[in-house]
């Protein structure tokens, strides 16, 4: 989980640690955070690949290259 989904989970007061099956056991989190982080992320691009792009546009390519930068935005691994 790169340092940005974490700070935007802490924000959005997430833990990535919650609580397990008996009840005091920590569980971590994580996997499901990153899981929910490339669900979001597939369905902003389903919504920027469906926009109604002109013919110049789609010649350039605008959206691939958008996707591809938010794609990398949120996905970028740790160092």
């Amino acid at each position: 989980m790169n340092q940005l989904i974490k700070d935007l989970a802490d924000k959005a007061e997430l833990s990535v640690y919650g609580v397990g099956f008996d009840g005091t056991s920590p569980i971590k989190n994580e996997e499901a955070i990153n899981k929910f982080v490339e669900l979001l992320l597939e369905e902003i691009d389903n919504v920027i690949s469906g926009c109604d792009p002109s013919p110049k546009m789609i010649l350039h390519q605008p959206y691939k290259r958008i996707i591809a930068a938010v794609d990398e935005h949120f996905l970028e691994e740790e160092n």
